[in-house]
């Protein structure tokens, strides 16, 4: 019993140490984790690229250009969730396809990468 209220008390520390929120494309830095989650018109528009029914396209920051993100792709996830790796080709997610772009730091340190 105490191990398991000690095993969830650490838990829930953990768990506290991040908050994940929207990127402001300002704040970016070269070589940081972004998980960018797709609209389905954006999934429509990628899908030459990605691949179909991809809901997150995961990878490191490279650049903003007049289209969108530049991303070095790690991997992506399929609207059932199955995630495919990638080997860092580059993909530009255009800005108004990727509403959910996101990455998190920890809690008050401004940090753009997402832990892994």
């Amino acid at each position: 019993m105490v191990r398991t209220v000690r095993l969830l008390g650490a838990a829930a520390l953990l768990a506290a140490c991040y908050n994940y929120e929207p990127l402001r494309t300002a704040e970016l830095v070269p070589s940081a984790f972004l998980a960018v989650t797709l609209s389905d018109g954006g999934s429509e528009q990628l899908a030459q690229y990605v691949g179909p029914n991809v809901l997150v396209v995961r990878g490191r920051f490279l650049r903003t250009t007049e289209r969108g993100l530049a991303l070095l792709v790690e991997s992506v996830e399929d609207r059932r969730g199955q995630t495919f790796p990638w080997q860092g080709e580059m993909v530009v997610v255009p800005g108004e396809f990727g509403p959910g772009a996101s990455g998190s730091g920890p809690v008050g340190g401004g940090s753009t990468s997402m832990p892994r």
